[in-house]
């Protein structure tokens, strides 16, 4: 699948402002905060936000971010005390119902996912036809959320109202990671790395989730997505893309350029990495669902998150050395044949409810129609 608007180009604009954080982060005094240092490239970086200070946008940044990893940390607990990814996210989605009521919680719940399944269509198309151009318009993600109002909840109502969603979210998970696009524009993208950066390349790539280390890469993917935002090199990736989405996209790209190099060090199978990465989807879903993030963003999932965000992280790990960079670009051509054959199985089991297959899918498509053109 190709994005409109999200080239070589755009990628080598990246890589420059990747690189030149990357060199910064590597000067920053130790008694400086994350948060702090951020602020201070945001300043250097973007012209005036109106209003808003540079060190409250990286506060807001590192928000976002610490909750997905507070999600990412408590799913992958989850995992190895025997509950899967699936009960995990089943368990967040009836805790929303029980704080926000039966009949709000199942209209946002079902919306949502109907808007998944529309990305998840889009994302299955795109694995058909890789050829297949989408073009997201300049507002999709800043559209504001239309949730129907008026509907009776049950609790049995909720109940299908999450298990569509959770099946919606296997599928996002598979989907995703099959996709190639963005990891395929890194390799042909001209990106100079710095120098001496291998060692805290490969560092970060071997950090646990959550880790200081971690969580400093993904404030730096979500520092240079929000400086492309500013500089109008993304076209659907704007000034008013809110923050929450931006710090998703850079939390996804992360998590699956990581991925990627433990499957190519031999530290993960590839089995083991599909499954991982449905972890992330997961953690991020639950994140978006306890913010009551908008429909738009909910379809963005299997495209926005697998093209943008894992390019972004690739430029990262591209910048910090060729060695690194490589290994990434070889751990995706493993993990992805095995995630399209897994994503195969997912849609066509989803597909086969009849409920979904007829209702929520459709009304996916109809949010896509929304947010975006689709060119054969």
């Amino acid at each position: 699948m190709i994005l409109d608007g999200f080239g070589k180009k755009v990628i080598e604009n990246i890589s420059g402002v990747a690189k030149d954080l990357f060199e910064s982060f590597t000067k920053k005094p130790s008694e400086q905060t994350v948060t702090d240092w951020l602020g201070n490239e945001l300043e250097k970086h973007l012209p005036d936000v109106g209003g808003t200070s540079f060190k409250d946008i990286a506060t807001e940044i590192g928000k976002h971010i610490d909750k997905f990893d507070e999600n990412m940390r408590d799913v992958e607990e989850a995992a190895k005390n025997g509950t899967s990814k699936d009960v995990w996210l089943r368990d967040q989605l009836k805790a929303y119902a029980k704080e926000h009521g039966m009949d709000k919680a199942g209209a946002f719940i079902d919306a949502a996912s109907a808007a998944l399944a529309g990305g998840n269509e889009l994302a299955m198309e795109g694995l058909k036809n890789p050829e297949m151009k989408l073009q997201l318009r300049e507002d999709a993600l800043e559209a504001a959320d239309d949730i129907p109002v008026g509907e009776k909840y049950d609790k049995f109502a909720v109940g299908q109202a999450i298990h569509k969603m959770v099946d919606q979210a296997n599928l996002a998970g598979s989907a995703g990671v099959a996709q190639n696009a963005g990891i395929e524009l890194v390799e042909q993208a001209d990106i100079q790395p710095v120098a001496n950066g291998n060692s805290l390349g490969e560092a970060m790539m071997e950090a646990p989730s959550g880790s200081v280390l971690d969580n400093s890469m993904k404030k730096l993917a979500a520092g240079a997505l929000k400086i492309a935002a500013h500089s109008k090199w993304i076209p659907f990736i704007t000034k008013k893309t809110p923050i929450s989405v931006i710090c998703d996209t850079a939390c996804y790209g992360v998590e699956s350029v990581k991925t990627a190099w433990k499957v190519f060090t031999g530290k993960m199978s590839v089995k083991q990495s599909v499954e991982h990465m449905g972890r992330v989807t997961s953690a991020m879903i639950g994140k978006m669902c306890t913010e009551g993030a908008s429909k738009a963003a909910f379809a963005s999932i299997p495209v926005i998150g697998p093209l943008v965000g894992t390019a972004v992280g690739a430029v990262i790990g591209k910048t910090a050395s060729n060695k690194v960079g490589q290994a990434v670009y070889s751990g995706f051509k493993q993990i992805q044949p095995v995630a399209e054959v897994v994503a195969t199985g997912a849609y066509k089991a989803v597909k086969a409810v009849a409920e979904v297959g007829k209702k929520v899918f459709e009304t996916g498509k109809k949010i896509l129609k929304g947010i975006c053109s689709i060119f054969s």
